[in-house]
């Protein structure tokens, strides 16, 4: 047994379906490894039915930035989203000086990410992969009078920004996308399958709400099961009546599918 936290034990059904919530464009690799993980078993699904959408901003709202990035003592990435839609927002000569600041990303899927856009040779990562992690690396522990860049989308929480202030440091926030509820199609579609028994794979609490509306609207109560990939979206979850099975120990791939070893799915 591994850290990943069991929460009940559960009987499985005949047939298994598997939900991946995650945007378009950042469920590709986990849906493969849950197909090997199936081996091919006719009894076991993999479905991709986003509970969040990614709207990058308009290049304007970008530009009334003022980005000076050699202005910076460091820039984090906050998600695999904030390192796309920064490449695809600003010009060739900002991403260019951005990339030979010293780079931070909270996991391993924004620095995977980031490497794959830049030519860096050296991203910091926490070892634990969240907010709290990346606040005990030692570059942001003393960081009295340093400029620091948060690249992120819209809304989100504000520990890390505020954490960084209290500490003595000037800090900007870049919001290059938000996030935005399923469209009305996918909607109906995620409707559709609560009426099954599935096993949903949720990894931020935006996408717990946005499920949770959903459920709110349908005229039956779904007996969905739920992996989650933190203690922080597994709360959210349970105070919204929802059913968590497990936790993993991060929102990586590799995680999450040790969670479902261990669950034996």
């Amino acid at each position: 047994m591994t850290k990943s936290t069991m929460i009940k034990s559960t009987m499985i059904k005949s047939r298994l379906n598997f939900v991946v919530t995650r945007p378009l464009n950042q469920a590709n690799t986990l849906i493969q490894m849950l197909k090997q993980h199936s081996d091919g078993d006719k009894n076991c699904s993999v479905v991709h039915l986003p509970l969040i959408q990614i709207k990058e901003l308009q290049i304007q709202t970008v530009k009334a930035s003022k980005l000076e990035t050699k202005n910076y003592n460091g820039v984090v990435f906050i998600s695999p989203n904030a390192v796309t839609t920064a490449y695809n927002q600003l010009s060739m000569k900002e991403w260019a000086n951005l990339i030979q600041v010293p780079l931070f990303t909270v996991g391993s899927s924004t620095a995977e990410t980031l490497k794959n856009f830049s030519n860096a040779t050296v991203i910091k990562i926490p070892q634990q992969m969240n907010t709290d992690g990346l606040l005990e690396l030692p570059e942001l522990c003393h960081v009295s009078e340093e400029s620091w860049l948060i690249i992120k989308g819209v809304g989100g929480r504000e520990k890390l920004k505020n954490t960084l202030v209290k500490r003595g440091a000037n800090v900007t926030e870049l919001c290059t996308y938000k996030r935005i509820k399923p469209s009305d199609v996918m909607t109906k579609n995620i409707a559709l399958h609560l009426k099954n028994d599935a096993i949903w794979i949720i990894t931020s609490v935006q996408a717990i709400k946005n499920l949770d509306t959903v459920v709110k609207k349908l005229d039956f109560n779904p007996d969905c099961r739920i992996i989650v990939s933190s203690d922080r979206i597994k709360q959210s979850a349970i105070n919204l009546g929802l059913n968590v099975i497990a936790v993993a120990n991060d929102a990586t791939d590799k995680q999450l599918i040790n969670c479902i070893r261990e669950l034996k799915l």
